[in-house]
């Protein structure tokens, strides 16, 4: 049996929320945990105050071990430089977009793009999207085109190369620093 629709007029009314700024809080809270990427929200003192189911499954924590911690704590320490000019930034207000690379819990290094945008307060809200399925795919294309028989030169808008493979370095007889950011032109004969 389906249940029956009654009209919204004549739905019993349901009390009003304590205030507005808290119901509203509740359903963003509840559509946070829907998303696919990672969302962490902190504080001014860069102290998480809102995390996302996708983020705990992400890095293998419980909310309750990412609340109150700063977001710099989980970045690769190689990358801390990158880091810290992008924390620079959204301390100045700025939106921030830059790739960087998450400790998971048991230590995996995870790719991730990283959107920012500051909150009001001085805080931020952080969007991560995980790139380990591109990552993954770049390789393979990479040795793809490392291995193939077949000589690949790319070049920018002005015709300047930005990569060749093996191959095409091999037919060429240059060496890569000889043909990295030079023109195609060089190295056709006239």
């Amino acid at each position: 049996m389906f249940a029956q629709y009654t009209p919204p007029h004549q739905q019993p009314l349901k009390p009003p929320p304590s205030s507005p700024s808290t119901a509203a809080f509740g359903t963003a809270e509840n559509f946070l945990h829907l998303l696919n990427e990672g969302i962490w929200i902190a504080n001014k003192d860069d102290q998480a105050l809102s995390v996302n189911t996708r983020l705990c499954t992400l890095l293998g924590y419980s909310a309750s071990e990412l609340l109150g911690k700063s977001f710099a704590v989980f970045h690769d320490p190689a990358l801390s430089a990158t880091f810290s000019a992008e924390k620079i930034k959204i301390q100045n207000g700025q939106s921030t977009h830059f790739e960087s690379v998450l400790l998971s819990k048991t230590g995996e290094k995870i790719p991730v793009l990283v959107s920012t945008s500051p909150t009001q307060e001085g805080g931020m809200i952080a969007v991560l999207v995980d790139l380990r399925t591109i990552k993954h795919n770049e390789n393979v294309y990479k040795q793809l085109v490392e291995h193939m028989n077949e000589a690949l030169w790319m070049g920018d808008a002005h015709e300047n190369t930005i990569y060749v493979n093996p191959k095409f370095v091999t037919l060429i007889g240059y060496t890569l620093s000889e043909i990295l950011g030079k023109p195609s032109y060089i190295f056709w004969e006239s």
